[in-house]
């Protein structure tokens, strides 16, 4: 048999899922997108990495993987938060035994949410979004 048929020396692609161990890897994710991107008419931009990053922080938080239904992470994110709900909700269950980091947690969650304002001139830029997580370490 030649190594072309062997399926564990092909590389995977990103058009498909690839299982590896317990982690199933999928092609990136529409959700990741600023929603100026999404909709095809805007170019990427610092605040469109900003906005990903945002995304990227919410799946830490919460345990959850984005979707592409346009009902996307952060809108849940922020119901919560707009409804006052319990965090418990929200957060990733390995998080919730951290007591002692609380207010880190929900520091994070609003540098997340101000990530992924839909209005791009909203959100921060990405110099200040590292400042902030630098500033968590010390509360």
């Amino acid at each position: 048999a030649s190594k072309s048929a062997n399926p564990t020396s092909r590389r995977p692609s990103l058009t498909h899922s690839v299982f590896s161990g317990s982690m199933l890897f999928s092609p990136p994710s529409a959700a990741y997108l600023a929603p100026e991107v999404r909709s095809g008419g805007g170019k990427l931009t610092q605040k469109c990495d900003v906005y990903s990053f945002g995304m990227v922080l919410m799946e830490m938080l919460t345990g959850r993987v984005p979707e592409d239904d346009g009902k996307g992470l952060d809108s849940q994110v922020r119901k919560i938060f707009r409804e006052e709900r319990p965090l418990s909700e929200i957060i990733d269950p390995a998080l919730l035994h951290e007591v002692y980091a609380k207010k880190q947690v929900l520091a994070t969650f609003h540098i997340a949410l101000n990530c992924t304002e839909l209005d791009p001139e909203l959100r921060p830029r990405m110099r200040s979004v590292s400042e902030s997580l630098d500033r968590l370490k010390f509360q």
